[in-house]
């Protein structure tokens, strides 16, 4: 898996509270769920979450990345809309 696609992890899990209900929305498993969390922690060499084993927090980096993750997202649907609807429109043959 990617960056972006730890990172797509990272705001389900955000999301969706838990990493057992994102690992049920994306359908993996938990202990791919955790891994890939753990493997976006290293890479950028920070904590992204606090957890316990009731609660689920945001460290101070952890929310600076999701606020950027939700950007990164949204342009992306953006630029795919866009490219969709201009193929769309393009002749083919």
């Amino acid at each position: 898996m990617s960056l972006l696609d730890d990172t797509l992890i990272f705001t389900t899990i955000v999301e969706e509270g838990g990493l057992n209900r994102a690992a049920q929305k994306l359908g993996f498993s938990n202990g791919l769920i955790s891994r890939r969390l753990a493997n976006l922690e290293k890479q950028l060499e920070v904590s992204l979450l606090k957890r316990t084993t009731r609660q689920l927090q945001l460290t101070a980096e952890g929310q600076v990345y999701w606020q950027h993750a939700k950007r990164i997202q949204l342009e992306q649907n953006q630029h795919r809309g866009m490219f969709t609807r201009s193929t769309a429109r393009v002749p083919l043959g």
